[in-house]
């Protein structure tokens, strides 16, 4: 199967980044997302799950642009 998953990723011109096989310091939401979700979400309350879940996605998420995202993931990419 690894030969199989080589040649594929070969054919599409995927470059392969080596990094230790768990490592949550390289994984982008611990990178970017999380450490930004504290701060933003930092000292507010919640009566449950639902109005979480629409802060993060309405407020949090939707305030990081594609450029910033692009460049936290290029950042990533060449630490």
């Amino acid at each position: 199967k690894r030969l199989i998953v080589k040649q594929f990723l070969a054919t599409k011109n995927v470059t392969i980044i080596k990094h230790p096989p768990y490592s949550p310091d390289l994984a982008p939401a611990d990178f970017m997302l999380f450490p930004k979700l504290k701060v933003a979400l930092k000292g507010e309350r919640f009566k449950d799950v639902e109005s979480i879940q629409k802060n993060v996605a309405t407020i949090f998420l939707r305030s990081i642009s594609r450029e910033r995202f692009r460049v936290c993931m290029n950042d990533l990419l060449c630490m």
